[in-house]
C-alpha cells in the first residue's frame, strides 16, 4: 500500500518544509498545492519537500479545492495536512501498518488546538475533536463536500486513532488576525460546513474571548514537544523555485468540476424513470419498496447518496379524483450515475389508505443540502397502482404522525438489506 501526503496551502515555506520533512520517510507521495495568490516565482521552499507541486485559484476558502486536489493523488491512502498542523510522531511511526490493514476505510485523528504556548493543548471541545484526515484513496467512498472547514464524508468501518495532529494556528496569528478571520469565515458565501457552526467558529479561534466552554490547557506529552518546536522554529525567507510556468496552474473553472456545490448547465437536468416491475397493486397503508429505472441522460455526473450536487428521486401520491395525498418523500440514489447511464433504485413506498386506482408521481429532483432549498424539479412520471382496503395488511392502520420518522428509518433498513442481499441483486425481478 502507498501513501500520499496532500498538503493545501499557503502558509509560510520554511514551516510546511518543516512540517513535510517528518512525514519524508513514510510518504510514497507528497502532493502540494499552493494558494496562486503567492507569488509564483518564490516556491522554492514548497519544491523542496514536494513531489508534486500545483497552484489552485482561490476564490472563498481552500477547501473549496480539496475535492479536486485529492483527485490529483495517486497513492492508495492520502493523509490530508495543513501547513499550520504537525502530525504526532507516534502516528508517523505507525502509518506503514494502518495502511496495510485490509479492513478500514478511514482513520479518525484528534486534533488538539496548542494554547496558549508551544507546551499545552486545549483537551475539550470545541478545540479538541477527531476527523478522518487519514482516508482509503477509492472513489467509491472518498467524497468532500468543499465546505469551509469540512471534512471527508465519514465512511465504515472507521478506526479512532488516540494519536493525531496539534493545530498551530492560536500560537502563529496574532489575535487581530484571528478576529479578521472569524469575520470572513463567518460571511463565506459559498458554504460552511454546519457541525463547525454548531460548535462555534468564533470559540475556535478566539479562546481568550470565551467564556462558555472553561478554557483549561493541559501539557502536551514531552514525546511530541520536539517535533512541535521544530516546525515553531523553521523561518526564513521564500526562495526562488521552478519557473512559474513548470508549476501546474489549476483555474478556479478547472477545479469547479470537482467542487460539489457548483451551478449546473441547463443540459444537467435532463433524465428519465421508468417503472421496473409489473404493475403493483397494494394494500391500504402497506410499506414496500417498488424499483424504477432510472436514467442520466444530462451532461453531469450525479453522485448519489448524500452528496452533491444532491440528484434525489421523490414521489408523492394522487387519490383517484386527483387530489394530492401527503407530501413529495425523497429517496437518494443508491450510488453515483454517470451521463448516458441508467441503474435500478428501489423506492420506499407507503401506500394511501383509501381503495381505489392512485396515481403514484416521481420526478428527479435537485436541492441544496445546507439549506434544504429546492434548485430545479425535472424529468416526471407517473405510475398508477390499485390499492386494496377491502383486505387489510396488518401494516394498514393509520400512522400516528410521531410514528412516521421510525417507519421511514425501517423502510430504509428493508433497502438496505436488499442492497447487501447477493440472492436478490442476482435473482429474477
Amino acid at each position: 500500500m502507498t501513501l500520499s501526503v496532500c498538503c493545501l496551502t499557503s502558509d509560510p515555506g520554511a514551516r510546511v518544509a518543516a512540517i513535510l520533512r517528518q512525514l519524508r520517510p513514510v510518504a510514497d507521495e507528497i502532493v502540494v498545492a499552493v494558494d496562486s495568490r503567492l507569488d509564483p516565482q518564490r516556491l522554492g521552499r514548497y519544491a523542496e519537500l514536494a513531489d508534486r507541486l500545483m497552484r489552485f485559484e482561490f476564490v472563498d476558502s481552500v477547501e473549496q479545492s480539496a475535492p479536486f486536489i485529492t483527485s490529483q493523488c495517486s497513492g492508495d491512502w492520502i493523509l490530508r495536512i495543513d501547513g499550520d498542523e504537525v502530525v504526532n510522531p507516534g502516528l508517523i511511526e505507525q502509518l506503514p501498518e494502518l495502511i496495510a490493514a485490509p479492513d478500514v476505510f478511514q482513520y479518525w485523528l484528534p486534533c488538539r488546538w496548542l494554547f496558549p504556548d508551544a507546551d499545552h493543548y486545549l483537551a475539550q471541545p470545541p478545540w479538541h475533536f477527531s476527523s478522518p484526515r487519514l482516508v482509503r484513496n477509492d472513489p467509491a467512498t472518498l467524497w468532500h463536500a468543499g465546505l469551509s472547514h469540512g471534512r471527508f464524508e465519514p465512511v465504515f468501518p472507521s478506526v479512532h486513532l488516540d494519536e493525531g495532529y496539534y493545530h498551530l494556528a492560536l500560537l502563529v496569528q496574532d489575535l487581530a488576525y484571528r478576529e479578521a478571520k472569524v469575520e470572513r469565515y463567518l460571511s463565506i458565501a459559498s458554504g460552511h460546513s454546519r457541525s463547525v457552526l454548531e460548535v462555534d467558529v468564533t470559540a475556535l479561534y478566539l479562546p481568550e474571548q470565551d467564556r462558555r466552554f472553561g478554557v483549561a490547557p493541559v501539557p502536551v506529552p514531552h514525546r511530541d514537544r520536539a517535533a512541535i518546536a521544530e516546525v515553531l522554529g523553521a523561518t526564513g525567507e521564500e526562495l526562488p523555485g521552478p519557473p512559474a510556468d513548470e508549476i501546474p496552474l489549476w483555474s478556479w473553472s478547472q477545479v469547479e468540476r470537482a467542487w460539489p456545490r457548483r451551478t449546473l448547465s441547463e443540459e444537467a437536468y435532463r433524465g428519465e424513470i421508468e417503472a421496473f416491475e409489473r404493475e403493483a397493486g397494494l394494500y391500504g397503508g402497506q410499506e414496500r419498496p417498488i424499483t424504477f429505472r432510472v436514467g442520466n441522460t444530462g451532461t453531469e455526473h450525479w453522485p448519489g447518496l448524500d452528496r452533491e450536487p444532491w440528484i434525489r428521486l421523490s414521489h408523492r401520491w394522487l387519490a383517484p379524483d386527483g387530489t394530492v395525498v401527503g407530501d413529495w418523500v425523497r429517496d437518494n440514489l443508491p450510488a453515483g450515475l454517470a451521463p448516458g447511464a441508467s441503474a435500478l433504485v428501489p423506492v420506499a413506498i407507503e401506500a394511501p389508505l383509501g381503495p381505489g386506482r392512485h396515481s403514484l408521481e416521481l420526478t428527479l429532483v435537485h436541492e441544496d443540502r445546507l439549506s434544504g432549498r429546492l434548485i430545479r424539479r425535472f424529468a416526471t412520471a407517473s405510475l398508477s397502482i390499485d390499492v386494496d382496503a377491502a383486505e387489510q395488511s396488518p401494516w394498514a392502520r393509520p400512522v400516528h404522525p410521531g410514528r412516521e420518522s421510525r417507519r421511514r428509518r425501517r423502510l430504509s433498513l428493508l433497502i438496505e438489506r436488499l442492497f447487501r442481499s447477493r440472492s436478490w441483486l442476482g435473482g429474477e425481478q
